[in-house]
């Protein structure tokens, strides 16, 4: 994945100029929400890593977000991590515009849980898969090795 902004460039930009490349590359470029909204998490939990990051201003990011959440089936399973995010752009939306994404997202809660631990369970296979793999890589390099010879 290439990165659009270094974690400097949005610590030291000004929130203007990170909001119109992040837009640029939202509307223009790769068009992944997924993308967009973890920018935006980023953008949000920088100022507690470095003093000099501007806070997250949602009046910049108003527009895409809602278009994200009330205008996209993102409840119909076709991008289940968008329903992640949701808890942290709660600031974006009215209290009834609110209301009705949790109900969304209570529907789809579920299908998220199954989907999610079925990526899980093939993390953990490839996990295991990896380290039985090193161990055999171990266990043939040792077997290889010639004995050392002694020397009288």
């Amino acid at each position: 994945m290439k990165f659009l902004l270094s974690m400097n460039q949005i610590a030291y930009f000004k929130p203007e100029t990170t909001a119109r490349r992040l837009k640029n590359d939202y509307y223009h470029g790769s068009g992944n929400p997924v993308h967009f909204l973890g920018y935006l998490r980023l953008i949000r939990l920088l100022p507690q890593l470095a003093s000099r990051a501007k806070p997250l201003q949602p009046a910049l990011y108003q527009k895409e977000v809602r278009e994200i959440y009330l205008d996209t089936p993102w409840d119909q399973g076709a991008n289940p991590w968008l329903a992640l995010f949701l808890g942290e752009f709660r600031e974006f939306f009215t209290a009834v515009e609110w209301r009705q994404l949790k109900i969304r997202y209570q529907r789809i809660h579920l299908s998220l849980g199954k989907v999610l631990i079925h990526w899980l369970k093939d993390t953990q296979k490839q996990i295991t898969l990896a380290q039985v793999l090193q161990f055999v890589t171990i266990g043939n390099q040792s077997l290889q090795r010639p004995s050392p010879k002694l020397r009288c």
